[in-house]
């Protein structure tokens, strides 16, 4: 399963494999060493790419749905999206669904196979104007 989120020291986004910290051996008593924060106690929200690792915004963490858009840009929970029939809203995970959230009151489930025909226009942490209807509107035309 593959995750996106935005580095907090450089507000990047990185995508890789999400875990959690601390990763400790409660049965080993091995003291943690303070230059390892793997090891601190402390949890921190981790993203693992090709052997690195980049802590990360916990509130920005988006979970990948395993599919491309109609222009091939891979699609996460947390995308603004335009749907073939003209709806827009915020991808989210509703186990076991993805739904795409309209309003604070409504939502609506859609198949991974139409929302790989809808448009990721931006993501709700980098471009949360999206979610006004008059900007919105300019995609529809």
């Amino acid at each position: 399963m593959k995750f996106k989120g935005k580095r907090i020291d450089t507000g990047e986004w990185v995508k890789g494999h999400y875990f959690t910290t601390p990763l400790t051996d409660e049965n080993s008593g091995t003291k943690p060493d303070v230059g390892w924060f793997f090891l601190t106690g402390e949890t921190r929200h981790c993203i693992s790419r090709f052997g690195c690792v980049f802590v990360v915004d916990e509130e920005t963490i988006c979970r990948s749905l395993d599919i491309e858009d109609i222009e091939g840009k891979e699609m996460f929970t947390g995308d603004i999206i335009i749907t073939p029939n003209k709806n827009w809203g915020v991808i989210v995970f509703n186990p076991p669904f993805f739904e795409v959230t309209i309003s604070k009151t409504q939502s609506s489930l859609y198949t991974k196979e139409f929302l790989s025909n809808s448009k990721v226009i931006g993501d709700k942490f980098s471009n949360p104007e999206l979610m006004l209807d008059e900007c919105i509107e300019k995609y529809l035309i």
